[in-house]
């Protein structure tokens, strides 16, 4: 290894630490769905475009409901902690991986695509949310307080903004249809 990977590595190491990810069934699968995910929309496959004309828009609003109810579900684990709930907030914890992860599968087979102007906006921020998730104190060990506070900003400040825009894309998808 040259001088700048002996210092990179040198600085990743001090900055954080993994803690064995292949480990953790959740983000193995995760990583999974998010590889796929980033694949499809790299070649411009869809589902929905696979499927008869006919049945795209029931797929569509199917998908996106369950999708819809994945990522209020995930909004629990907030509320929990935020009443300092802490039985609900270690159960909703746990429970929030697995749906996360089951909400990336979900996005695969709703959207299969960025889109374009607010939904491009929405996928790119589930995208952050996504990755965020995976990579959390569980995997890895952020051991500088700015690299948690942009985890945080990444994680639970984007997904805030995700939730005006998924509104926005509910009230466009179903209005002009």
């Amino acid at each position: 290894m040259n001088a700048v990977g002996t210092r990179v590595s040198r600085l990743a190491g001090e900055a954080f630490l993994l803690r064995a990810p292949q480990k953790k069934r959740y983000f193995v699968a995760g990583s999974a769905a998010l590889a796929m995910l980033v694949a499809g929309i790299l070649a411009g496959f869809s589902l929905r475009h696979a499927l008869p004309k006919s049945a795209g828009f029931a797929w569509s609003v199917s998908t996106g409901l369950i999708l819809l109810a994945c990522v209020c579900y995930q909004w629990m684990l907030f509320f929990a902690r935020l009443t300092n709930r802490t039985a609900d907030a270690r159960r909703h914890w746990n429970r929030h991986r697995h749906v996360g992860v089951a909400a990336i599968g979900l996005f695969l087979l709703h959207a299969g695509a960025l889109g374009y102007a607010v939904v491009s906006a929405m996928a790119a921020a589930f995208l952050v949310v996504a990755v965020t998730g995976l990579w959390n104190t569980e995997v890895v060990i952020l051991r500088k307080p700015w690299l948690r506070k942009a985890w945080e900003i990444g994680h639970v400040g984007v997904s805030g903004l995700l939730m005006p825009l998924i509104a926005l894309h509910v009230w466009a998808a179903l209005a002009f249809k």
